[in-house]
């Protein structure tokens, strides 16, 4: 809805972000218990992320169509897209070490070994494409009742870039 309406504002005092095989699809339904509905629908807590929270971002490049009869561009076409999602991760554990790193599993080590774990860091990258789920949650301006957000979601998405302090 167009004009200005502070209710439609979304601050993030606080949320989660999960992290599910590509092409997860989101919870059904979310009850009163946020995290049993994700991790029931087989999603993974990434646990604590830094203070900063999650940042969101687009680029879009356009290509521009020229003409000898104009001096400027006569269209624009959209030649790629860029949608990002920014966070650091402050746990360091089996499931945010391969969601970092890309790919493999840590495995724990065979007996009689006792609390040791491996994990098989690749040669080379590859694609590592995983679903993406955020959940935040805010009070809307002139209330008081926190409202949750559990919906954004990318079920196909690919870190090439990953940050851990």
């Amino acid at each position: 809805m167009a004009g200005n309406n502070s209710a439609e504002i979304r601050v993030a005092g606080t949320g989660k972000l999960y992290v599910a095989d590509a092409g997860t699809s989101l919870p059904a339904t979310f009850g009163t218990d946020p995290v049993a509905d994700w991790t029931g629908a087989g999603w993974k807590d990434l646990g604590f992320t830094s203070g900063d929270g999650v940042t969101f971002s687009k680029k879009d490049k356009l290509e521009a169509i020229d003409s000898w009869q104009s001096v400027s561009p006569v269209h624009y076409i959209y030649s790629s897209r860029d949608l990002s999602l920014k966070f650091s991760l402050l746990q360091f554990n089996e499931d945010t070490l391969p969601f970092f790193m890309g790919g493999d599993a840590v495995k724990a080590e065979p007996t009689p070994a006792v609390d040791t774990y491996r994990y098989e860091i690749a040669e080379r990258p590859f694609a590592d494409v995983r679903a993406l789920g955020l959940e935040f949650t805010d009070v809307k301006a002139g209330g008081t009742t926190p409202v949750n957000h559990p919906k954004a979601h990318h079920p196909k998405a690919h870190h090439p870039k990953a940050h851990h302090p």
